[in-house]
């Protein structure tokens, strides 16, 4: 019996339409409370294999979050904040497209996290250097995603 896990093209599509849906529809508020779930989705990127390589993004998004939310940073647009909000939220929401517990269960969550990514990482390039003149650590995360 094949799955979403064996056609990973059909699941590409249905992360695009189901983000291209909540860019639609969404708005930065109804997201910033998955700040609140930080520690989980911190825990859940540390744990798996397939999404280690994104926990320096995933700290990134939360911080733009969290930095957003208290109006430190708004020059950023709506759409940012709704793609990296939907992002965060599907680490940790249940109707995930290849549930977890499924063997290669993870692999859906790296690619929503993929796809946001590469949606906004122009856009919150500002963001990074603004940032890393506020907290010198960020400094090596501006490195680490945009290089020298």
């Amino acid at each position: 019996m094949s799955g979403p896990a064996d056609k990973p093209d059909l699941t590409d599509e249905k992360i695009k339409q189901l983000l291209a849906e909540k860019l639609a529809a969404g708005v930065p508020e109804e997201y910033l409370p998955v700040v609140e779930q930080e520690k989980a989705i911190v825990t859940k990127v540390r744990g798996q294999s397939v999404l280690v390589n994104e926990v320096t993004k995933v700290l990134l998004f939360l911080a733009l979050m969290k930095d957003y939310a208290k109006g430190d940073y708004r020059d950023v647009s709506p759409k940012t904040i709704v793609a990296v909000g939907f992002g965060l939220t599907y680490l940790v929401w249940p109707q995930d497209i290849i549930p977890d517990y499924l063997p290669g269960g993870f692999v859906d969550d790296a690619i929503v996290l993929g796809i946001v990514w590469l949606m906004v990482r122009k856009e919150i390039e500002p963001y990074v250097t603004w940032k890393a003149e506020q907290d010198p650590e960020y400094e090596g995360v501006r490195r680490e995603l945009y290089g020298a």
